[in-house]
């Protein structure tokens, strides 16, 4: 019978035998993770291109709105000089000036449309046209005036204004109504401007 005794006591390996693993490592800590690439599909493409088309548009018709409107608002601010400038001439002469043909500012008037251009087309295309208004209809007095216009008989000379831009030179230059006071809608439904001596 074998007995414990039987195997001498060493450290050594057996012949034969696996050595003894040595003191065991801390277990690895785990890579990091490798972030997946984007990948961009076709509708994704496509969202983000009508996003961008949609704030150019926004982008584009603002700036035309607001050019628009100040185009507008220089049309108005020369309407409201040119009649200030007749009103005083003919406060000062006591006539109105005679009729001129389109682009052309009536003679003596110089000094009293300083700032507006009748030679140019208006900011809003056509240009200013004065017509003398008779001081007698239907054997009716009248005090001395006339109108200010903007036609456009050529192409080149067309107007740009809707009925809302009409509408708002009427609040500004008179009583808001296109059927009455002295800012109307003449020929063509182009704007007109009846100037006499007092406002």
């Amino acid at each position: 019978m074998t007995t414990a005794s039987d195997f001498p006591d060493t450290a050594e390996p057996v012949s034969g035998e696996n050595a003894p693993a040595p003191g065991r490592k801390p277990a690895a800590t785990p890579a990091a993770p490798v972030e997946a690439h984007v990948i961009w599909t076709i509708p994704d493409l496509l969202l983000v291109g009508l996003v961008i088309v949609l704030a150019l548009t926004a982008a584009v018709s603002t700036y035309q709105r607001y050019r628009h409107r100040a185009i507008v608002d220089r049309l108005a601010e020369d309407l409201k000089i040119s009649a200030a400038g007749f009103r005083t001439h003919i406060q000062e002469t006591g006539t109105a000036p005679a009729d001129t043909v389109a682009g052309l500012a009536p003679s003596g008037m110089g000094d009293h449309l300083k700032g507006v251009n009748w030679k140019l087309p208006t900011p809003v295309g056509g240009y200013y046209r004065w017509t003398n208004i008779p001081t007698t209809e239907t054997g009716q007095v009248l005090p001395p005036g006339g109108t200010i216009s903007v036609t456009a008989f050529t192409r080149d000379a067309e107007l740009n204004l809707t009925r809302a831009d009409l509408l708002e030179l009427d609040r500004r230059l008179d009583d808001g109504n296109l059927e009455t006071g002295n800012f109307r809608t003449g020929f063509n439904g182009w704007p007109v401007l009846t100037v006499r001596p007092q406002p």
